[in-house]
């Protein structure tokens, strides 16, 4: 069976599970109002009861509703993708009608709707344990408090769903105009996003490009979705297109695509590969903020990703020096006799070190609590171990220092945690490359590490939870130059000329 055959397999599946669910919740939502309408109609009814059933027959009926229509509007959506698959079987940018005009709609309104549908339906099954509570407290059981977690989450998800639906009202619906279709892979993702509202941010238009793996990993009850991100750049644009239109934006978009990435693919539901396209700019008010999936392939044009060399929005560019000694928290300082010593200072990431605390200090009271509750041992066991693998973790993002000292013919990398650490040496002739790769995630946003790679031997983290990835490649190509290695892509090049 090939790749779209089990896709369509599991999305059939997929969709076959929402006309399951959804039987049960018609059929219990109609016989609960069907048993308020006996006690309404009996001689002396029970109102406290009739509003119960009415209240959970009316609930139960919509969700079953609810569910009916999405399966309706899955299987539709699904067969026209079916029948796109089938007229365009070697190019799967077409399978999708938005790919295949070049017009990518915004996805705040889907994810609107989807965080409408989950806020209401997590707060339903939530209302139940707020009237509960209190009699519960009034006998003692005190467990009961961990319960309060699910309206707590039902707030934010509510919170959320009221972010995007005011964001939406404010900007509209945007749409990303692609300049090729699909964008090729070793060439350059290029257009235009177009925005029904005038913004005019003082610190530009940031745009962040990522390759994103999604895929599931466990089974039954642990069964999860994990996100890692594989590829990612950013860029910042100092105005758009129409910069006298007071009612109309236009950011360009220009990015560079390596050769060495994977193409988009959602053949397998369980394990996909998504390019995903980010926009936002810091406005009065409500901030701006889109979000596309976009169609990166590999492409036989060798027309196209030649073309693609020439960057269109280059004089829209904020251009920025790589390495800003005022702005960035990361020194280099020159020796006197002759060394260079990068100096990585403790907290440097304060918006992850404090993020992260936050989440060790929720941790730490759930351990406390179920322990005080008298839990069964295994979990406060369970979370204390995970909350103390969190609290080195936070440590080292608030106090952990790291010195890198280069010198013609070696490097040294100190790092010190409250005066704890080590020393690593390595010879400049044992050095095959320095690179930089993702390291510290957190959802979409990456932090970059920066590596060097021994001809044999561990690898030597010299530098690591850098924000910037132009400033980690300028410290990667500093060290290069310090110590005299070349690099992989200077070496092919060197090598392909001396060949031609």
């Amino acid at each position: 069976m090939g790749p779209e055959k089990q896709s369509d397999t599991k999305k059939a599946s997929g969709a076959g599970c929402l006309f399951i669910f959804a039987v049960p919740f018609a059929i219990g939502g109609v016989v609960m109002l069907v048993l308020t309408g006996r006690e309404i109609a009996s001689v002396n009814p029970d109102w406290d009861a009739a509003f119960v059933w009415g209240g959970c027959g009316l609930v139960f009926s919509l969700i079953g509703c609810g569910l009916i229509w999405a399966f309706r509007r899955v299987s539709a959506i699904e067969r026209e993708a079916r029948e796109r698959r089938e007229c365009h079987p070697d190019s799967p940018w077409n399978w999708r009608e938005d790919w295949a005009d070049g017009v990518l709609r915004c996805e705040t309104t889907r994810s609107r709707r989807g965080a409408w549908v989950l806020a209401v339906f997590w707060n339903l099954v939530s209302l139940p344990l707020c009237f509960a509570l209190p009699g519960e407290l009034e006998k003692g059981n005190w467990l009961i408090l961990l319960g309060l977690i699910f309206p707590l989450v039902g707030v934010g998800l509510l919170a959320r769903a009221v972010l995007l639906t005011l964001r939406l009202r404010r900007f509209g619906v945007s749409r990303f105009q692609m300049g090729v279709v699909p964008a090729p892979i070793g060439g350059r993702l290029g257009g235009v996003i177009e925005v029904s509202a005038k913004l005019q941010p003082e610190d530009g238009f940031r745009l962040r490009l990522t390759c994103l793996r999604k895929y599931r990993r466990g089974t039954g009850d642990d069964r999860r979705t994990v996100e890692k991100v594989l590829w990612q750049d950013e860029q910042t644009m100092s105005h758009d297109l129409l910069d006298r239109d007071p009612l109309r934006t236009a950011i360009p978009v220009s990015f560079r695509i390596p050769e060495d990435v994977a193409p988009s693919d959602d053949t397998d539901p369980d394990d996909k590969t998504i390019w995903s396209l980010r926009a936002t700019a810091s406005v009065p008010g409500l901030d701006y903020c889109a979000v596309f999936e976009v169609p990166v392939f590999q492409v036989d044009d060798s027309a196209v990703i030649a073309a693609s060399d020439v960057d269109p929005a280059e004089k829209y560019r904020l251009q920025e020096p790589a390495h800003c000694p005022g702005r960035s928290k990361i020194r280099v300082e020159p020796q006197p006799d002759g060394a260079t010593e990068v100096i990585f200072p403790a907290a440097r990431n304060r918006g992850a070190a404090l993020g992260l605390t936050l989440f060790v200090a929720m941790f730490a009271g759930a351990t406390w609590l179920q322990a005080h509750l008298g839990a069964p041992m295994i979990f406060p066991v369970v979370f204390g171990g995970f909350t103390a693998l969190l609290v080195v973790c936070a440590v080292e993002l608030w106090l952990g220092v790291t010195r890198v000292r280069l010198e013609p013919d070696r490097v040294l990398v100190t790092t010190r945690t409250l005066g704890l650490g080590r020393t690593r040496e390595l010879a400049a002739d044992q050095i095959r490359e320095v690179i930089t790769r993702i390291g510290m995630t957190s959802g979409r946003t990456v932090w970059y590490d920066i590596e060097i790679l021994p001809h044999a031997g561990r690898r030597l983290c010299a530098g690591r939870h850098l924000r910037d990835k132009r400033e980690a490649e300028w410290l990667a190509e500093e060290y290069r130059t310090m110590l005299g290695v070349v690099s992989m892509a200077e070496a092919e090049a060197e090598t392909e000329k001396v060949g031609g």
